[in-house]
């Protein structure tokens, strides 16, 4: 198992958040069963090696290609398997719980900080961002020649990594995670080009501000351990009018602001009442709802039942992964 720095996982809570945040300065150094460099890339050949944990909020971007076997793990609130010829990729701020391996799994994984990644990715770090705004991970089934190209890319790495000494190692192995990150975007690229067509060079301006405008205002949610629910108050936060902030959003991803402050707020819910003895008042007080009826109101209204029932059905789910308010509703 790794062993991290401060012997633990990190007890740096994330604005006294109870989730522990996982991070590539956590990780010890000296630690055999990594490569580690410069505090912003790990590369991990075994995910049974990951720290036992019952959730952590990963404080970088992972990459996981599957070899043999099979991967279960959730991301977000959300049960996703990961098979043979598959490849995983996860935006930085995802919260990971209760992962799974099967007795043949063999897997590559690989972890690279938000610096390096901008570092890397230059002027197209707006399509990799853009790929995640709606969803916290990225599946692909992979065909025989991109298979093959990852997995040499990984075992390259891992080589290279494991001679690093000298400046020049450590810039063959940016050289290939630049070349692997670009390949990447430049898929990404092509998918989003095929959905809507690329703006004109006089529209393209005020498009990408509104796009960074866009991005900072999930940095904020993402990061913040409660989720205000009042736009206003990020609206405040970006210098911007609550309008404007909804106008943006909308237009980058459909989505109202409302609607993405509601969608983490529920996915904090969902860790909070599987993976804590809080009660459900304390639970209440601390998400900030204005009383615990309302609370109850509220995950009702979303998740088809009660916070109590909410949390037997998610603590009784099995690796199957069924959801848990309809798995209550099928009983029914």
């Amino acid at each position: 198992m790794i062993t991290f720095a401060n012997k633990k996982v990190s007890n740096r809570m994330i604005n006294d958040d109870m989730i522990p945040s996982f991070g590539i300065e956590d990780i010890n150094p000296n630690d055999p069963n990594v490569d580690y460099l410069d505090k912003d890339l790990v590369f991990v050949d075994d995910m049974r090696r990951l720290p036992d944990a019952t959730a952590m909020k990963f404080k970088m971007n992972l990459t996981l290609i599957c070899l043999h076997g099979k991967l279960s793990v959730v991301l977000n609130g959300q049960r996703i398997e990961v098979g043979e010829r598959q490849l995983l990729l996860s935006h930085s701020n995802v919260i990971a719980d209760d992962y799974m391996v099967s007795p043949n799994y063999e897997g590559k994984l690989l972890m690279v900080s938000d610096r390096l990644a901008k570092m890397l990715l230059g002027q197209y770090i707006d399509i990799w961002q853009r790929e995640f705004y709606e969803r916290p991970y990225i599946l692909v089934s992979l065909n025989d020649r991109d298979f093959t190209g990852f997995t040499c890319f990984y075992q390259l790495t891992s080589m290279k990594m494991e001679e690093i000494g000298t400046q020049l190692h450590r810039e063959v192995i940016l050289a290939l995670l630049q070349a692997s990150l670009l390949d990447l975007c430049s898929r990404f690229q092509s998918a989003q080009e095929q959905q809507a067509a690329l703006p004109s060079q006089a529209e393209a301006a005020p498009l990408r501000q509104g796009s960074l405008l866009f991005h900072r205002f999930l940095d904020l949610l993402t990061s913040a351990a409660i989720k205000r629910r009042s736009v206003t108050y990020y609206a405040d936060q970006l210098s911007v009018t609550p309008k404007y902030l909804s106008t943006v959003c909308r237009r980058e991803s459909g989505k109202s602001p409302h609607e993405w402050i509601r969608e983490y707020t529920l996915a904090d819910i969902a860790y909070y009442l599987k993976s804590t003895t809080l009660t459900i008042k304390e639970i209440s007080d601390r998400l900030e709802f204005p009383n615990h009826s309302f609370f109850g109101r509220f995950v009702k209204e979303h998740f088809g039942v009660s916070p109590m029932k909410y949390r037997e059905n998610l603590r009784r789910v099995s690796y199957t992964g069924t959801d848990a308010a309809s798995s209550d509703r099928h009983e029914q």
